[in-house]
């Protein structure tokens, strides 16, 4: 399902806002873009705590900023910053360095959230990267197959791919994002079809 809405800042929550969408009830979201590289598994824990106190019913989150990207734990999400070929490892205990990467953390943090009965806000590229890199279809096509076939079993996940993106940046790069924005749309209604994906503006 793809839905449009409206996005209004709540000035007395940080970085948190009410999201009217419709057909179904108001988000309250909290914005955390860097959660999954600069948090470690307590700091997520308190600052999920913090957004569900204060209201909050979803966290936005981006699986990547950078194509450099590594977490706290020292795991770095790609292979020589290449989008299409994750760094995974065999089995995914925590206790076990070699084991847990960077990935095993994206999909502990989103399960974290639905202990709390909360959706997981997802974009799954930042669209400064979009812009700087200009990937081709193919490489946004690959990494959206691995990125949605490894979540497809998770329930509590919002695909929010225009995230946060000016009129003038998008009209001055605009067939670029479209072009990748159409891959993820595809990718995502191919393997996750009963996920929703939403859309924050009019710019599309």
């Amino acid at each position: 399902m793809k839905l449009k809405l409206t996005a209004i800042l709540l000035p007395f929550v940080c970085a948190s806002f009410v999201w009217a969408v419709e057909p179904a009830p108001a988000l309250v979201v909290c914005t955390e873009w860097r959660l999954l590289q600069d948090f470690n598994q307590k700091e997520v824990r308190q600052y999920l705590d913090s957004c569900a106190k204060r209201g909050c019913n979803a966290v936005k989150i981006t699986v990547l900023n950078e194509l450099s990207d590594i977490n706290v734990y020292d795991d770095k999400a790609l292979k020589n910053n290449d989008l299409t070929k994750p760094q995974v490892t065999n089995g995914s205990d925590f206790a076990d360095y070699v084991q847990y990467d960077y990935w095993d953390n994206v999909e502990w943090v989103i399960d974290e959230l639905a202990r709390r009965k909360m959706l997981a806000v997802i974009v799954p590229l930042s669209n400064c990267l979009i812009a700087e890199k200009h990937f081709p279809k193919s490489e946004i096509r690959l990494y959206m197959n691995l990125l949605c076939r490894r979540l497809a079993k998770r329930k509590n996940i919002i695909w929010a791919l225009n995230s946060d993106l000016t009129t003038e940046i998008f009209t001055e790069k605009k067939d670029i994002f479209l072009s990748a924005w159409h891959e993820m749309e595809k990718t995502i209604q191919l393997y996750n079809p009963k996920h929703t994906i939403i859309i924050e503006n009019e710019s599309e």
